[in-house]
């Protein structure tokens, strides 16, 4: 197996056919065609609802069709609720404070 390094001809000519595969993707990823498709492509866990407004909000309004869908959640991402402790209650009578007589 040879491992020399190639020659400066070879190296030009692998640089170029790289470049060229790289535009290729890039410029392909950038058409409208592409970038719309790609928005409405439909994940697995999608559901679709369809939802009418009542009437009495707002007379007139139409029909909607709502897309729910999953997405996948950070595990290093910092919770976004806090946990608050309760204290416990007892049923015992509070303890009692021993103090020396009022004068």
């Amino acid at each position: 197996m040879d491992l020399s390094r190639p020659n400066d001809k070879d190296r030009q000519k692998n640089m170029r056919e790289t470049a060229e595969k790289l535009n290729m993707i890039v410029k392909r990823q950038n058409e409208p065609a592409f970038l719309a498709s790609s928005a409405h492509k439909k994940q697995e866990g999608d559901h679709f609802l369809r939802y009418t407004p009542q009437s009495s909000v707002r007379p007139g309004e139409m029909e909607r069709i709502i897309q729910i869908s999953t997405h996948q959640v950070d595990p290093l991402e910092p919770p976004k609720h806090k946990h608050k402790k309760v204290p416990t209650t007892s049923n015992e009578p509070p303890p009692v404070i021993l103090r020396s007589p009022p004068r």
